[in-house]
């Protein structure tokens, strides 16, 4: 409920904020996107765009959201070792936190998480329980087990999920950040990532090395597919 079809921002390039208390934070962003809405945030991953819309919600709000896409606790696939992520307690949030977060920082998650929260956009607003196999198959061709899909929870509703898919349709489009992906005789929505990889020797971000991620939705007018891929980019120094 934060925004909807019409909320707009400007992108000048950054994002600014000062609190009562005078403090400032600033974001950037990959260029100055001019005026922009819910699809060309997306298609451009605007961090302006998400930056102010994140403004538009309160911080608990926002968590809760989070975490009912699941992430900050396991999927439950029957595999030892599975991660819960990072993602601070909103206690803990800073000034920062919320337009940080939204674009994607102040947090970690696994692939399976990502696939999970994805779901709930391809399934009409319906997080679904990630699983392995679908159905083991006896020798004579008999169904022996059967792992029926599981819808966990609605986390949006099936307007906010139509939204999304058409939004993300936009990335690939030329202008778009994910317009290589286009397969031409396939409806195709993605959302490119560029998350910064820390650089050991100055526990900063580091301005060469990064994890280029890109997950797509097959077709998109009705998904059934999802596909996630990460490259890590480093930069190659020798000794």
């Amino acid at each position: 409920g934060g925004i909807n079809e019409h909320s707009s921002w400007y992108c000048n390039g950054t994002y600014t904020r000062t609190a009562p208390n005078g403090e400032s934070i600033s974001l950037g962003c990959l260029s100055i996107h001019g005026q922009v809405k819910l699809p060309e945030i997306i298609a451009y991953s605007c961090n302006v765009g998400t930056a102010y819309a994140s403004d538009r919600v309160q911080a608990a709000d926002l968590n809760r959201l989070i975490r009912e896409f699941g992430f900050g606790s396991r999927t439950g696939l029957p595999l030892s070792g599975e991660s819960v992520g990072y993602l601070r307690p909103v206690e803990r949030w800073s000034l920062r936190s919320k337009p940080t977060i939204s674009i994607g920082q102040e947090l970690a998650a696994t692939t399976v998480q990502i696939m999970q929260a994805a779901s709930a956009i391809a399934n009409e607003g319906y997080l679904v329980q990630p699983r392995i196999v679908s159905k083991t198959i006896a020798p004579d061709g008999s169904l022996s087990r059967d792992f029926p899909t599981q819808a966990l929870r609605r986390v949006i509703s099936k307007r906010t999920a139509q939204a999304m898919l058409e939004s993300l349709e936009r990335s690939v489009a030329p202008g778009g950040t994910g317009r290589r992906a286009d397969i031409g005789d396939v409806r195709i929505g993605v959302k490119t990532g560029t998350a910064q990889m820390i650089d050991q020797r100055t526990g900063a971000y580091s301005k060469e090395d990064f994890i280029a991620s890109c997950i797509g939705f097959l077709p998109a007018d009705d998904p059934h597919i999802i596909i996630y891929q990460a490259v890590v980019l480093r930069h190659w120094v020798k000794a």
